[in-house]
């Protein structure tokens, strides 16, 4: 029989430290007499297709995906407590990012720019902001223009580049790109948290 498949997808800024926690994960799940066990991690390019693999024996996914889309389709077996500014227990907060000449603005002042976000069914990415927004917005709409941009790393390459002016970005994500990959932030501050 070949082995299942495992992945810890969310949180990818430094893939040797992801590979780390699941070779202590993998060791632990072998102690409690888990068969069939892979050695490696998949690294999954259309995350909805590989949580529904029959195979799959672990995974990571957003919140709202959890809730909506995978309810009843797949089982939760835990949540990691992170430990990254803006993060409490389980519970983790977005950071707005803006560009640096935006840090003393007020998140209405954003109102009618550009918001880059990862994915329409993101938590921290889309909905967690869209309910902040929600009260400040007129006839139904506060951003001008969105963006949708395929990940949190490349919603802030968006922002730092001047096609977008705000984005909201999970906690443990944001962390992680200052920590590995400083110069993803160059540019950046924080303008406010959800």
């Amino acid at each position: 029989m070949h082995a299942r498949i495992a992945s810890l997808p969310m949180y990818l800024a430094n893939r040797p430290a992801v590979a780390a926690l699941w070779e202590l994960l993998r060791q632990a799940l072998d102690a409690a007499g888990l068969e069939r066990l892979p050695t490696e991690l998949t690294w999954p390019q259309d995350y909805h297709a590989h949580w529904l693999e029959p195979d799959l024996l672990i995974s990571q996914t957003c919140g709202y995906p959890l809730t909506h889309a995978l309810a009843g389709q797949v089982q939760l077996v835990g949540c990691f407590a992170y430990d990254a500014p803006q993060c409490e227990g389980i519970y983790c907060r977005s950071v707005l990012v803006a560009r640096t000449e935006h840090a003393h603005w007020t998140l209405e002042q954003f109102r009618g720019l550009r918001l880059a976000f990862n994915a329409q069914d993101s938590q921290s990415g889309t909905n967690a902001l869209r309910a902040l927004v929600a009260p400040l917005a007129r006839d139904g709409r506060f951003f001008g223009n969105t963006i949708a941009t395929g990940s949190h790393s490349a919603s802030m390459a968006t922002v730092q580049e001047g096609h977008a002016d705000l984005a909201a970005i999970d906690c443990v994500t944001y962390a992680a790109l200052q920590r590995y990959t400083p110069q993803a932030s160059n540019g950046l501050c924080v303008v406010g948290t959800t």
